[in-house]
């Protein structure tokens, strides 16, 4: 499971013009946010300032400034930083994390939401032609 795909699905569908709804900002957030996600986790371990949540803290910060570094913010990859902290499942995938389950969801997600936008418009706009 990957609840942050959750707030993907929220933003992508009901919000497709936002700017971190766009598909760049989704797919290159959940790229370079779990790239920068996973090398600090390599670097630093689960234990940095066990007791004051310091991985945690580190992660979300690195994916916070990696997307504000490449300006692809997408706040769902915030959340998705905290799996690595604290699922074991998400830590045993090692670099796979970088693509699965987040950014391929995503993906997923986007296709599907340009999809049914797209057939959305196209019976918005055959209703408006039916009623000039």
């Amino acid at each position: 499971m990957c609840p942050p795909l959750g707030a993907v699905a929220v933003l992508v569908f009901a919000l497709p013009k936002a700017p971190a709804s766009q598909p760049l900002s989704v797919a290159a957030g959940f790229l370079f946010g779990s790239i920068a996600v996973y090398s600090i986790y390599t670097v630093v371990g689960e234990n940095f300032l066990k007791d004051f949540g310091g991985t945690r803290a580190l992660l979300v910060g690195g994916a916070i400034a990696a997307m504000k570094m490449t300006d692809t913010v997408h706040p769902p990859v915030g959340a998705y930083a905290v799996l690595m902290a604290d699922v074991p499942a998400i830590k045993a995938l090692g670099p796979k994390y970088i693509l699965f389950p987040g950014l391929a969801g995503a993906l997923v997600l986007v296709a599907v939401s340009l999809g049914t936008n797209a057939v959305k418009a196209m019976i918005s706009g055959a209703s408006k032609g039916k009623k000039a």
